[in-house]
């Protein structure tokens, strides 16, 4: 059985789904930023159309403007020229599709789309779809048919899997609750001046009851008591009979799971699995790249059978850190070289099931000449990493320093510069304790560059091993903690 621990932080909410007290999912509820997020619907204003590209960039009131594709407009007559869609000034309703991420803005649709826990309306669209989750076929054609028999003309719906079993009622309550919720919107973009939110992306207590709380949840804990009260209030009306497994608890329920090094082990880089062999996840602008390693696993005598038992654990393993971690976009995995095509089959085959209970598409592209498997996972949230970490202020995000030889080059330099410019005859240095052992190895030559002047140096635990602070002075006042080397 499930069950979904939700903290409530002094700044931010943080849900994880547990199956068996194993993590399956992580959901962090960031603050409200200047990004915008998936869902949110705005009152924007057309500020540039580029023809070239066939797009348009509008203006929601965000740091950057967003981006809306010709395909991702409601455009019932086929126009091919985004120009006969959009005029520069129009004001329009759109949707976020995708965040903004680094120099890129959202991206957006005017094909607005509304969840509940069993339906999603489109406003936009007459049709009715049915979830590809559904598997019995009597049941897709019993909701396509009662769905299409209770719906007006003018919106559209889709199915969700949550809707199996359901009757006329029930979904009609759902339907009901959309409507107004689409008359609110649309009423609200009539008095508010572009740029403008209409609606923001549904909370993170609407999300988790909407998309995760079902019978095979044993019981929600919330340690926040309006949280609760929220909670309860929410699965009055999606989930009416499983309301009394909401509870209350506020101690530090994260604690008796261990749930914050299990979260601490995801925004690592290395993921070890249970025979040696492990991942290396790294992130960049344009796509994620995981790289397979052996490690410690020596496995069986068969160099082959070898490769492909640790390249299955890894698809197996890999499927579930997309998930936890929320990584959507390009995927390339670098598995360890396989030799049979057979083998291949099966890796990928691995892949394509661990993939299929999760709630995000994910399409598993297959092997390109050069050996590596791409896949892609669509994009809905920020993934964990861009939600709980920020860039490294002494590295910039690159996740690389200057080695001890290149701090020493750049070190003397400046020594000699300031040597030539000043003279005072003592060097005070203020700098990191590994920095110093390392340059002690090298006085004699700092002897040559340092000509009648004496160098003192200070060492600082607290320093970054990049940085150092240099001080000529013609007397020396305070003299506790310094070593002369020359």
């Amino acid at each position: 059985m499930k069950e979904i621990l939700i903290d409530s932080g002094l700044v931010s909410k943080t849900a994880v789904v547990l199956n068996n007290g194993e993590l399956e999912d992580v959901f962090v509820e960031h603050p409200a930023s200047s990004s915008g997020t998936v869902g949110s619907i705005y009152k924007g204003i057309v500020d540039n159309i580029v023809p070239g590209m066939q797009s348009a960039f509008i203006n929601i009131g965000l740091d950057k403007n967003a981006f809306l594709f010709l395909d991702d407009i409601v455009n019932e007559n086929k126009e091919t020229d985004i120009r006969k869609l959009l005029k520069k000034g129009q004001e329009i309703i759109v949707q976020i599709t995708k965040e903004a991420h680094g120099v890129k803005g959202a991206r957006v649709t005017t094909a607005i789309t509304l969840p509940c826990h069993s339906l999603v309306l489109m406003p936009c669209y007459d049709y009715v779809g049915v979830s590809k989750k559904i598997e019995d076929e009597q049941e897709k054609e019993r909701l396509k048919n009662l769905v299409s028999s209770i719906k007006n003309k003018e919106h559209g719906y889709i199915i969700r899997t949550d809707a199996q079993g359901l009757e006329e009622d029930a979904l009609k309550k759902e339907m009901n609750y959309l409507l107004e919720r689409w008359n609110y919107i649309q009423n609200d973009a009539k008095t508010k001046n572009a740029p403008s939110i209409l609606s923001g992306e549904d909370n993170l207590l609407t999300t988790i009851l909407r998309d995760y709380f079902d019978d095979s949840v044993k019981k929600i804990i919330l340690n926040n008591e309006n949280d609760y009260e929220e909670a309860k209030n929410i699965a009055s009306f999606m989930t009416p009979l499983l309301t009394d497994r909401i509870l209350y608890n506020d101690g530090d329920i994260f604690a008796l799971k261990g749930i914050e090094s299990k979260l601490k082990k995801l925004l690592g880089r290395h993921i070890w699995l249970d025979n040696g062999a492990y991942l290396v996840i790294d992130y960049t602008e344009a796509l994620t790249v995981i790289d397979v390693n052996t490690g410690k696993f020596t496995g069986d005598n068969d160099l082959q059978k070898t490769i492909l038992k640790t390249n299955i654990m890894a698809a197996k393993e890999i499927a579930k850190q997309l998930r936890l971690r929320a990584i959507g976009g390009i995927i390339i995995i670098d598995f360890i070289d396989m030799e049979s095509e057979d083998d291949r089959k099966e890796v990928l085959l691995t892949l394509e099931n661990a993939t299929q209970n999760d709630k995000i598409k994910t399409n598993v592209l297959g092997f390109v000449p050069l050996g590596l498997c791409q896949l892609t996972r669509k994009k809905t949230r920020l993934g964990l990493s861009s939600v709980m970490q920020m860039t490294c202020p002494y590295c910039d995000g690159d996740g690389r320093i200057y080695n001890v030889n290149s701090i020493l080059n750049n070190l003397s330099n400046e020594l000699k510069r300031i040597k030539d410019n000043n003279i005072a005859p003592n060097i005070i240095l203020r700098l990191n304790p590994y920095v110093l052992t390392q340059l002690k190895k090298h006085s004699t030559k700092l002897k040559d560059i340092l000509t009648d002047k004496h160098l003192f140096v200070r060492e600082d635990a607290q320093m970054h091993i990049e940085d150092y602070n240099i001080s000529m002075v013609n007397d020396i006042v305070d003299q506790e903690g310094l070593i002369k080397l020359i």
